[in-house]
């Protein structure tokens, strides 16, 4: 379980740090941390849209 949060707290960062974003929504968050699981993952998200 620590891991898991260490692992959700470096891709904040990531996402902070390399793009700007204040934070993830969480089906993006899901998304990347099914790809780091090693789960074959297709995601289908919507662009365009604003928070």
């Amino acid at each position: 379980m620590a891991r898991q949060r260490q692992n959700i707290q470096q891709i904040q960062e990531i996402a902070q740090n390399t793009f700007g974003y204040e934070s993830l929504k969480p089906e993006q968050q899901e998304v990347i941390e099914a790809i780091l699981a090693g789960h074959d993952t297709l995601a289908i998200m919507p662009t365009g849209s604003t928070n």
